[in-house]
């Protein structure tokens, strides 16, 4: 994994863009009552989540997946730091979550937390 890793991020060098704000971790942004920035390291060094206030709704990204019907962490063989990523799950503990939108997988609504914490169990 830490190969592929190296090939996308040469790529990404090779198409940067013009960045206008630097997005910091527990930045609130003022859309929708409130966008909360969360500096989830682990799938990749600077990934980041969003989660919508107002709609207790987590922008997972590629931090989580919803594989075989249920919601789950991301594979550990395309992860950039295990323990990293763990430590970033944590995080999801002091938000009250009710639908989750993963980059790869869909959406999920049941019972978010509980299944947060039975991943966490898991890793």
């Amino acid at each position: 994994m830490k190969n592929v890793c190296n090939m996308l991020r040469a790529d990404f060098e090779k198409n940067r863009v013009a960045i206008n704000e630097t997005l910091t971790d527990g930045q609130e942004l003022p859309y929708l009552g409130g966008i909360i920035v969360i500096h989830m390291p682990g799938h990749t060094p600077g990934h980041i989540c969003l989660y919508v206030k107002q709609y207790k709704l987590f922008i997972a990204g590629d931090i989580l997946c919803v594989y075989e019907g249920r919601l789950c962490e991301q594979a550990e063989r395309v992860n950039d730091d295990s323990k990293a990523y763990k430590k970033s799950m944590e995080k999801l503990m002091g938000y009250d979550i009710e639908t989750v939108i993963c980059y790869h997988g869909g959406i999920w609504c049941e019972d978010v937390n509980k299944h947060i914490t039975e991943i966490l169990g898991e890793l």
